[in-house]
């Protein structure tokens, strides 16, 4: 991608010189790093979702705290109908804990593509319990590390 990028901007002609090569370059490459950038951006968010949501998928606390740990910011929160208010990852952790208890056999899979901007998105979610499949949607916030800092869950 950042080859067709640079092939397509940058079309020397035959008495193109060395120096303004250089100018070209020192020009073009903060455009070129951004579009690197963001579409590392893209992958991280998507993976995000991704290792958010299979977290709930654990079979214990401690399997929740360490895999909610690598998504979820120190200070992040959680809403949904029921809960008001969860915080942190040991908050998040003893939600998919208590989730787990009442409901042993539950999956948790997103369904759609996130879709975000500016460090908020949305995506859909689904979870298989014994009496069928229900689904939601989550809108989220994240911080520059990719790590979720705040969900607002829809079900």
């Amino acid at each position: 991608m950042v080859y067709l990028r640079i092939c397509h901007i940058f079309k020397p002609k035959a008495n193109f010189h060395l120096l303004n090569y250089f100018n070209f370059i020192q020009a073009e490459l903060p455009v070129l790093c951004n579009t690197l950038k963001l579409n590392e951006m893209i992958k991280s968010v998507e993976e995000m979702i991704e290792k958010y949501v299979a977290s709930w998928n654990n079979n214990n606390l401690e399997e929740f705290k360490a895999a909610f740990a690598e998504c979820w910011a120190e200070d992040a929160t959680y809403t949904d109908p029921n809960f008001e208010l969860v915080k942190g990852v040991d908050g998040i952790a003893g939600l998919a804990q208590l989730s787990l208890e009442k409901i042993p056999t539950r999956k948790f899979n997103v369904i759609t593509k996130p879709e975000y901007h500016h460090n908020v998105g949305r995506y859909n979610w689904n979870v298989v319990v014994p009496e069928g499949t229900k689904e939601g949607f989550d809108y989220f916030e994240f911080n520059d590390e990719h790590k979720i800092t705040r969900i607002v869950s829809f079900f």
